[in-house]
């Protein structure tokens, strides 16, 4: 039986974590590791075309006009959302591509 959810619910026996923590062996032993390359390693072609598929097919089967999404629309996609990441959060994601300097560090 699930928990009944409230204020006092505790979490316990989490075991620490105490994996080595760093730049993956992966990514060290790469030749020129670039960013776009390292995007490459974790965003396989394969992938790419799935979502890519299942984009187009989600916007096929709710019947309206759309202009179907390319493998590099979707890259570029997945490659902003993960700039996006990096700094801190905006209160609007027009925010992250403003040139006002006062949203910049």
């Amino acid at each position: 039986q699930p928990p009944d959810w409230n204020q006092n619910i505790r979490v316990e026996n989490v075991p620490d974590f105490r994996e080595e923590s760093g730049v993956s062996t992966f990514l060290r032993e790469m030749t020129n590791p670039g960013p776009y390359k390292i995007f490459c390693q974790i965003f396989s072609d394969e992938m790419v075309e799935h979502i890519s598929f299942h984009t187009n097919l989600c916007a096929t089967q709710r019947g309206k006009p759309f202009s179907p999404m390319t493998e590099n629309e979707i890259r570029v996609f997945l490659g902003m959302n993960l700039f996006m990441g990096l700094k801190k959060k905006m209160s609007s994601y027009r925010d992250y591509w403003s040139s006002a300097p006062d949203l910049h560090d």
